[in-house]
């Protein structure tokens, strides 16, 4: 599973951190921004962009130097042996508190939308088992199939867009004034704390080839963020206003379930879905994948297959435990995972930067 020979391109990673973020972009990007900036949230996409910029600038500085090793390997060099350990121990924890989340969020999903009689542990059941059948296939089919998928879903995402922009009402987009700034700058974590998920890419930095060019391919794929990103919270706070943004758990949903045409919509709008489940079942692998790649770092393992039925139960187990409902889960990631996100993909990063130009490492 996890071969030498299994390399994937720099530009094949990108699109996997696409995948990343698409999904928690439309599920939350918007309710989060509608909270904390009200009508002026479109704007925090913007503002939300200066720290990742920031962020793949430092990265590129560092992969300059460490071209062929992993996030673990770097963090050891830098930190030394003991600190580095503990920061890698940190990495796997809130990992894995990130990847029980995202599967609870999609199992509930599931069951409000379109299965609700049927009981949640069913599609968690579901997507772990599927996820283990991907992972054995290695890091090069998953990348390719995530190339696949992304191209369907960003289709299938302009396509209901531009059905539906025509019913954005710049009423609820404004006013805008300096009193915004807070608002709009407390707002913008929620892009941050998504969007600095590429640090779970970088566990698998050595099976990743071209790292030298990760600034380049990195500016391109945020100037495509920046332009899905904006159109999402445009369109759903334009759409329904703030308020109902603010409250609903599954807006994009509610939104693209107000086009009607023809029944056309209707259809196309269980495909959406179907692309959705599978970039859900994607993101879950590349982050298990990562967490797989940290086990092995961390106990000097040649093969990790023995404990991924293990890792796969405790996944299964914390995404029953670790809320009781949607309303919860929602309210959770608002508060609390979306800064825990920020800590490991932009504060820590930040600081083995700093401490590796201090040191002469980077």
């Amino acid at each position: 599973m996890l071969g030498a020979k299994d390399k994937i391109s720099i530009r094949q990673a990108m699109l996997i951190y696409i995948i990343l973020t698409y999904t928690p972009s439309i599920r939350f990007l918007s309710g989060f921004t509608a909270v904390k900036a009200g009508q002026a949230g479109w704007l925090c996409v913007a503002v939300g962009m200066i720290p990742i910029l920031l962020l793949i600038t430092m990265y590129q500085a560092v992969y300059l130097k460490y071209s062929k090793e992993s996030f673990m390997e770097i963090i050891i060099d830098v930190l030394g042996k003991y600190v580095g350990y503990f920061i890698v121990i940190i990495y796997l924890l809130g990992m894995e508190l990130y990847l029980v989340t995202e599967v609870r969020y999609y199992a509930e999903r599931i069951t409000v939308t379109i299965y609700p009689n049927v009981d949640i542990r069913t599609f968690i059941i579901a997507i772990l088992i599927l996820a283990v059948i991907i992972l054995r296939s290695g890091l090069v089919p998953i990348a390719r199939m995530s190339e696949i998928i992304l191209y369907i879903l960003v289709g299938m995402f302009l396509f209901f867009n531009l059905l539906v922009i025509k019913e954005i009402s710049i009423i609820n987009l404004t006013p805008v004034s300096y009193k915004d700034v807070l608002p709009v700058i407390n707002g913008s974590m929620g892009l941050t704390g998504i969007n600095v998920t590429v640090v779970f890419l970088f566990m698998f930095s050595d099976q990743i080839n071209g790292m030298e060019n990760l600034k380049k391919m990195g500016f391109r794929v945020l100037l495509f963020l920046i332009i899905v990103q904006s159109l999402t919270v445009i369109v759903n706070i334009g759409t329904v206003g703030k308020t109902m943004a603010a409250r609903s758990t599954l807006l994009f949903l509610i939104v693209i379930k107000n086009i009607n045409i023809y029944e056309i919509v209707e259809r196309l709008e269980s495909i959406f879905m179907i692309t959705w489940i599978f970039a859900d079942l994607l993101s879950a692998v590349i982050v298990t994948y990562g967490i797989l790649k940290i086990i092995k770092f961390l106990f000097g393992m040649s093969e990790v297959k023995p404990i991924i039925n293990i890792m796969v139960i405790s996944i299964y187990l914390g995404s029953l435990w670790v809320v009781s409902n949607l309303f919860e889960l929602q309210n959770i990631l608002y508060n609390v995972f979306i800064y825990i996100n920020v800590i490991m993909g932009f504060v820590v990063p930040t600081i083995i930067f700093c401490v590796g130009r201090i040191r002469s490492k980077v």
